[in-house]
């Protein structure tokens, strides 16, 4: 019978403790990385219901579970971050949140993508910080795109105000590829009476292309600040912009592509891309001689062709915003966002426009809607 020494008690004894320790630790450890991989599930929870700087924090505890999965989390949220702080007009704070999502996933393209969209923006801030604009056509104003003053003194025009509600759109139509459509202002065609200022603003946009600047400033102001409509609640699921693109005759009339401009400056404010895919057949005819929504649906369709895909820059996004500059039926839109879930089947699809075409008739109709 083998009976140890003291010495060797010790040793068992050493041994024993450490062996102890060591299953502490494995312990200490497991129960770590079910916290982590719990963290990491509250993170994905927390994406899921835009709580972004929740599922930032979440994600951080949850690396020792998946570095991986908790960098492209913490990416995910620190760009929608991003996003909300710019269009606060907080470029520090957006940049800031880009750096930190380009670090936790240095091989995300979308977290390069919009770092190099906000600094891009945040340039444009410095150069015009300290100028007025329009003061022959509206009246002083800061220059500060990323604020809301041009609104604010374009909702006195004709005692109107700058949104369009949604009944007004004609809301009976139903449009089975967008999700809303958002409008400045009011535009009355040429046969309804004396033309009110916007409704001459926008003519001279569409003649002439003069006021584009302004028009941009304007409806970027409306989509992030005009909270009589619900712009502000969608536009941060933005992800790029797509233009309608210009009629060859309309080219000809203007010489310049006024959608493709306005669209073009608006993702710059947006810092989101610009996505330019659609043209027109050179033959299209005016789509305001057929009578009917889905005729006219059908007949921009028909004429509308894609010229390119938009690469990863609409394969990755979740929302895009097609822009035109008049809406009067939402058929335009429809008709894009239709070619668009073609390809993109889960896209989701926003239109907007600087104004839309009211008349007698179409008035009346919507408020009889409304009631």
């Amino acid at each position: 019978m083998f009976l140890p020494t003291v010495n060797t008690q010790s040793a068992l004894s050493s041994a024993l403790r450490s062996t102890l320790r060591c299953r502490g630790i494995i312990a200490a450890d497991m129960a770590m990385e079910g916290v982590a991989a719990a963290a990491l599930q509250l993170a994905e929870q927390a994406l899921a219901a835009e709580q972004w700087a929740e599922a930032v924090g979440f994600a951080e505890q949850g690396i020792a579970a998946d570095a991986k999965h908790a960098g492209e989390l913490i990416a995910t949220a620190s760009l929608r971050l991003a996003r909300h702080a710019a269009l606060d007009g907080d470029f520090a704070e957006a940049i800031k949140q880009a750096e930190t999502g380009c670090a936790a996933d240095p091989r995300s393209d979308a977290a390069r993508q919009q770092l190099a969209l906000l600094r891009k923006a945040a340039g444009r801030v410095s150069r015009v910080a300290g100028s007025g604009h329009f003061p022959d056509t509206i009246g002083m104003t800061s220059g500060q795109w990323w604020k809301g003053d041009l609104l604010s003194e374009v909702r006195g025009w004709d005692d109107q105000g700058a949104s369009v509600p949604a009944p007004t759109i004609m809301a009976e139509v139903v449009r089975e590829h967008l999700e809303d459509i958002y409008a400045l202002g009011i535009y009355r065609p040429w046969h309804d009476g004396i033309p009110p200022k916007f409704t001459r603003y926008i003519r001279e946009l569409k003649k002439h292309g003069a006021t584009v600047e302004q028009a941009v400033i304007l409806l970027y102001q409306g989509l992030t600040r005009d909270v009589q409509s619900g712009a502000p609640g969608w536009i941060e699921q933005i992800d790029a912009i797509v233009p309608m693109a210009t009629g060859w005759r309309s080219y000809e009339e203007r010489g310049r592509e006024i959608t493709e401009d306005l669209a073009g400056e608006l993702a710059a404010m947006l810092c989101v891309s610009y996505v330019d895919i659609f043209e027109r057949s050179a033959d299209a005819t005016p789509t305001h001689q057929l009578s009917g929504y889905e005729a006219r649906v059908e007949a921009i369709v028909s004429e509308l062709r894609m010229k390119n895909t938009g690469g990863e820059l609409l394969r990755d996004a979740g929302g895009v915003l097609i822009v035109d500059d008049v809406v009067t039926y939402g058929s335009t839109f429809e008709a894009c966002a239709r070619k668009i879930r073609e390809l993109y089947p889960r896209m989701r699809c926003w239109g907007a426009a600087l104004a839309y075409t009211q008349t007698a008739g179409r008035l009346e109709k919507a408020e009889r809607e409304s009631e």
